[in-house]
């Protein structure tokens, strides 16, 4: 295929096909590579280089088309030109600097997953660092999605990571009403009610000790920052221990 070929009609449609063939290859290669790459350090590695290196492809396909525009004396290839600047721009303003933003705030690793983030009204969990959001789940529960520029430009607030595979673990003493399952069930329900339990890791109750008299339970809980596992023992407590 020609590609310094500069006939308008003939830039434009190589213009949409090479801009589908890019978009191909690294859609394959974004859904590929966690089937291929299982370690996580790795994955998060290679994403963060398919990311630089598409964006440094996107950049050189648009600034060899413009230049084949420009070279192009006909008003269609002008046209052309022109929509294709203003959608540079609405992509820079809604895409690209988010996602630039991104790049720079990953490669400072200054926050990872499972810390706590604050900026504003927006404070929760981090669950995950995409491309162009960062993602919390805030104590209802719900997950917000921070534009990174908005970070980047402003001042934040971060807590070391909780240990979210150990949870946060205490004893119950309990009444044996002869129904243990019924129980522990109706423990989890409300645990997971509250508004300061994960809703992503359910809460681990088992059995420690029992008598005729009373259940003996470790409950193993999941909060969405550290702050709250105390209370959700309180509440817990109190709410069962009067049944």
């Amino acid at each position: 295929m020609d590609l310094i070929q500069t006939g308008s009609t003939q830039i434009f449609g190589k213009f949409i096909l090479w801009g589908i063939i890019i978009l191909l290859i690294f859609g394959i290669l974004r859904f590929g590579i966690p089937y291929l790459i299982k370690k996580q350090k790795r994955l998060v590695y290679l994403k963060q280089i398919l990311l630089i290196s598409e964006l440094t492809v996107w950049i050189f396909y648009l600034c060899w088309f413009i230049l084949l525009f420009l070279k192009s004396d006909s008003f269609f290839a002008i046209v052309i030109f022109t929509i294709l600047l203003f959608v540079l721009y609405v992509l820079g303003r809604l895409w690209l600097i988010d996602l630039i933003a991104g790049i720079i705030f990953r490669s400072g690793g200054q926050v990872k997953k499972g810390d706590y983030f604050e900026k504003n009204e927006n404070k929760g969990i981090v669950e995950k660092l995409g491309s162009r959001f960062l993602v919390l789940e805030n104590i209802d529960g719900n997950m917000v999605h921070i534009p990174y520029h908005t970070i980047t430009s402003s001042i934040f607030r971060k807590n070391e990571s909780i240990d979210q595979k150990s949870g946060y673990s205490f004893d119950m003493e309990l009444k044996n009403t002869g129904n243990l399952e019924k129980l522990k069930s109706d423990i989890r329900r409300s645990i997971i009610s509250l508004p300061w339990s994960s809703i992503h890791k359910s809460p681990v109750i088992t059995l420690f000790d029992q008598t005729p008299e009373k259940y003996i339970l470790k409950v193993t809980v999941f909060a969405i920052d550290k702050v709250f596992a105390t209370k959700i023992k309180t509440h817990i407590i109190k709410q069962f221990s009067s049944n």
